[in-house]
């Protein structure tokens, strides 16, 4: 039974707003309130006029017990999206081991870095407008407003459910019906329709390594759009926490705002294993930018005076001291070249700034900056 005090705090115009994207449409209109009907429904619903209205609780406790029955959800549930009619929510439902309605406090606090990972990377990417293996740190002033707007509510039973409310509305269409392929979508929509198209995209790649055993980058590589990331994926381990905890997603859109149908999106631990492969993956074949290479020449290639000169490096990121020891291709402008002749000649160590991409197994350095013979050894070594 729903507690008096929530039931009358909410405003008529909420309840309508709900009932109308819900399908609802008002009957009978009459002095004391309006009643409600739908074509699927078994029976009518009577809102009364004012929550001023003698028996005011008792009608809405009775409005709400025929939405609960005919949408197959709970009372607690369908109030929380009455409340936050304008806000889409995304529900994480967690399913640890233990008491219902709880979660461990080192795997709820590991779960809540990963999703406010999760909903930031899908607010760079919509920022971004383009699809990009890893995401830049840096982001907009629209995509700060937008974590700032966004919300965690009281979390729910069952497991254990976090609750995370972003915003809709603020820049683009408020009336019905919502068109969510209209050109004047707000940010916060596009946001979320960012997230639920890329998680339902991993998601469905993770299936495939586990179920048909596809590789990890044949089977995320049919799937690269904009908002699948590295950092997507690390948000939805991080989720999981340490623990590997199974949970779902599900993506209830503002009233307000309807939008497209969607299903429940469900993770369980050897699907997270396969997103930390991916997002391994990703991040190895991202460009990174400004990266300095030193290291050895040990090779070098020119086909023609015509054409540049192609050179490997044998070496490290200088920036990284932990990345693994490897070979590093570049090409080079006729000074360089020559630089680089002499010093493979006499084994000196050089400095190359560029780009680093991964092309197939190899390291390719890109957009040459500088090249730099540091030194070489000593004659008596």
């Amino acid at each position: 039974m729903t507690d008096a005090d929530a039931l009358m705090a909410r405003p008529i115009d909420s309840w309508q707003t709900y009932l109308t994207a819900a399908g609802w449409s008002p009957a009978v209109r009459a002095p004391g309130g309006t009643e409600w009907v739908q074509d699927e429904a078994p029976e009518a619903i009577w809102l009364p006029r004012s929550a001023e209205m003698r028996g005011y609780a008792s009608r809405v406790a009775e409005l709400l017990r025929v939405l609960a029955d005919h949408e197959g959800r709970s009372e607690s549930e369908i109030l929380f999206d009455v409340t936050h009619s304008s806000y889409d929510v995304q529900r994480l439902r967690l399913r640890p081991d233990g008491d219902p309605g709880t979660v461990g406090l080192i795997d709820g606090s590991d779960s809540l870095v990963g999703i406010k990972k999760w909903i930031l990377s899908g607010a760079i990417a919509t920022s971004l407008g383009e699809h990009q293996l890893v995401l830049p740190s840096r982001w907009s002033g629209t995509v700060g407003a937008f974590m700032n707007e966004s919300k965690l509510a009281t979390p729910s039973e069952g497991s254990f459910i976090w609750n995370v409310i972003t915003p809709v509305g603020r820049q683009g269409q408020t009336a019905l019906p919502f068109d969510p392929d209209a050109p004047n979508v707000d940010f916060g929509r596009s946001v979320t329709m960012t997230l639920y198209e890329a998680t339902s995209a991993v998601k469905d790649a993770a299936v495939s390594v586990v179920q048909d055993d596809q590789s990890v980058s044949e089977a995320f590589g049919a799937r690269l759009r904009r908002g699948v990331s590295a950092n997507l994926c690390e948000g939805l381990i991080e989720t999981a926490s340490d623990s590997r905890v199974s949970y779902s997603v599900d993506f209830t859109w503002a009233a307000t705002h309807p939008g497209p149908t969607t299903k429940r999106i469900t993770f369980e631990p050897p699907e997270i294993e396969v997103l930390t492969d991916a997002a391994r993956d990703f991040r190895g074949r991202a460009p990174r930018e400004d990266v300095t290479i030193q290291g050895t020449v040990v090779r070098l290639v020119r086909e023609s005076r015509l054409r540049p000169g192609e050179v490997t490096i044998a070496g490290v990121m200088a920036e990284d001291w932990e990345e693994q020891f490897g070979h590093f291709w570049a090409e080079l402008s006729d000074d360089d070249y020559a630089a680089a002749v002499r010093a493979h000649e006499q084994r000196a160590v050089v400095l190359a700034t560029g780009d680093v991409v991964r092309v197939g197994n190899r390291r390719r350095l890109l957009n040459l900056r500088q090249f730099v013979v540091q030194s070489a050894p000593d004659a008596d070594d």
